[in-house]
């Protein structure tokens, strides 16, 4: 959805999938953390982070 607003850098593109329940007012999602680089000296690669947290 925001694809269309904003270009973001390869690594902060693992929220691949969005899946809306109008009814239930749920949403659903699926990341893929393969793709992101695993470099840099981090606890917790804040990739992974905004992957989780765009949902």
């Amino acid at each position: 959805m925001i694809r269309q607003l904003a270009d973001f850098d390869p690594n902060y593109r693992g929220l691949v999938e969005i899946t809306l329940d109008d009814y239930a007012m749920e949403a659903t999602g699926r990341i893929l953390f393969e793709d992101i680089q695993r470099d840099g000296r981090f606890n917790t690669n804040p990739a992974f982070i905004n992957a989780l947290s765009q949902l």
